[in-house]
């Protein structure tokens, strides 16, 4: 009996298919986000901001002052949730459930410990039970932090229209997706 396929094409078509959903499942919000509204909200002073307005700018482009505080987790390669791979280092503004990620090549001396800075980025959850619970814990753990059941994680290198590589990698994985694809059914055995 002959298929109508090519059974190691459509198997590799397959692998290609669910690798690239995999990373997309957790990504895909970062598409998203680049396509969003480039209009910043601005939620000013931290201490001065309701946890209401935290879960309203979640997922949107946002600007937030603080201070920083003096306890830093530093991390590299690929962050869960995004598609950079960039050495980071994250602070937590004093008195807020408020986490900054800045680039640490970038870093300059306004983004020392307790120093007060005004920041913008993409603010997302960081839960105990979510994408990013492993810095959750880790702050938890490791600084004896009382860590709120629900902070936020505001990544300053990251603002709609400036992320081209999100589309851009998610068009080639359907592309490659797609052509493995046409090959299994195409190339089928005579």
């Amino acid at each position: 009996m002959r298929l109508p396929f090519n059974i190691t094409q459509l198997l590799i078509a397959l692998t290609l298919t669910g690798m690239s959903f995999w990373l997309w499942s957790d990504r895909i919000d970062g598409l998203l986000y680049h396509f969003s509204l480039r209009q910043q909200l601005v939620l000013g002073d931290v201490l001065q901001v309701k946890p209401q307005q935290y879960e309203q700018a979640t997922g949107r482009y946002v600007s937030l002052e603080g201070i920083l505080g003096a306890k830093a987790a530093n991390m590299s390669g690929l962050h869960p949730g995004s598609l950079h791979t960039r050495a980071v280092q994250v602070r937590q503004l004093l008195g807020s459930p408020v986490f900054v990620e800045f680039e640490r090549k970038q870093q300059s001396n306004e983004q020392r410990a307790f120093s007060q800075v005004t920041v913008t980025g993409r603010l997302v959850l960081l839960t105990p039970t979510g994408r990013l619970k492993k810095l959750w814990q880790f702050f938890q753990h490791n600084f004896a932090t009382n860590m709120p059941q629900q902070a936020y994680l505001l990544i300053t290198h990251e603002r709609p229209w400036h992320l081209w590589h999100y589309p851009l990698l998610f068009v080639v994985t359907l592309v490659l997706c797609g052509y493995s694809f046409l090959r299994a059914f195409r190339n089928r055995p005579r």
